[in-house]
């Protein structure tokens, strides 16, 4: 996984890469290690676990509940 905001400087440490090892480029990322990654059109990335989540639902018997807004109103 490579990040960073300079393409040419990107490819460049890709390249090095490639002399070392296999590497594929699969674009930009949308899952990694459990985590989901979503990109806005401001630039900014939002970051959820909702596999994780999803996961531990079904894990507990839990898949039917409703989800509630948070904080919830005192």
């Amino acid at each position: 996984l490579q990040v960073g905001n300079d393409p040419e400087l990107l490819q460049e440490a890709f390249a090095y890469l490639r002399k070392f090892y296999t590497v594929t480029d699969d674009g930009p990322v949308t899952w990694y290690l459990g985590l989901g990654f979503e990109r806005h059109a401001d630039g900014s990335i939002s970051l959820n676990q909702s596999a994780y989540v999803d996961k531990c639902l079904e894990k507990h018997g839990l898949t039917h509940i409703n989800p509630k807004a948070t904080p919830m109103p005192p």
